[in-house]
């Protein structure tokens, strides 16, 4: 381009930057969800493992973060400085925690649901066999990026079952 006049190329070049920013910032597509499906065997009766999942200070104690829990239903839970989040739909002590559970980087407004059913596994009721069932999880979060079911169920083995059998001593040498 002579001196002073625009520079065709530039401008083109600048406006097509334009359009694509603009694409970019259109509403992600709905993502798919996936269903997640654990069994562990636990070393303890079912209601001491049922106070590792709502009793503040034991979920604390493997979490090593700040947790806000409760056994009351409809209550608010908060995990590990707010990275997951829900409400408790319902509870029987000992037996079965229900619960709405999202982590934050999850597109806005996604909720799963996760259930645990607790049943002895153990003529004396010493074991405890811990079924999860997590329903409606997104594979990617809010950003697109995949991984979170595969973080996600390697989040619960490692952040939840293998803590709990750590600090409570409630490891078994069963494989998960």
């Amino acid at each position: 381009a002579a001196p002073g006049q625009p520079n065709k190329t530039a401008i083109a070049a600048a406006a097509s930057s334009s359009a694509r920013r603009q694409a970019d910032a259109s509403p992600m597509p709905k993502p798919d969800f996936t269903k997640i499906t654990q069994k562990v065997t636990f070393c303890c009766p079912p209601m001491e493992l049922f106070e590792c999942l709502v009793n503040p200070q034991r979920v604390q104690a493997y979490t090593q973060a700040p947790a806000v829990v409760s056994k009351d239903l409809g209550a608010s839970f908060s995990l590990f400085n707010g990275t997951i989040t829900g409400s408790n739909l319902e509870i029987i002590p000992g037996k079965k925690l229900v619960q709405t559970w999202r982590f934050n980087d999850w597109p806005a407004d996604i909720y799963s649901t996760v259930t645990i059913e607790l049943e002895p596994d153990s003529s004396d009721g010493n074991l405890t066999k811990l079924t999860l069932t997590q329903t409606g999880v997104p594979d990617v979060d809010v950003n697109g990026h995949g991984g979170v079911v595969e973080r996600t169920t390697q989040g619960w083995k490692m952040h939840f079952w293998e803590r709990i059998k750590m600090v409570f001593g409630y490891g078994t040498n069963m494989p998960f």
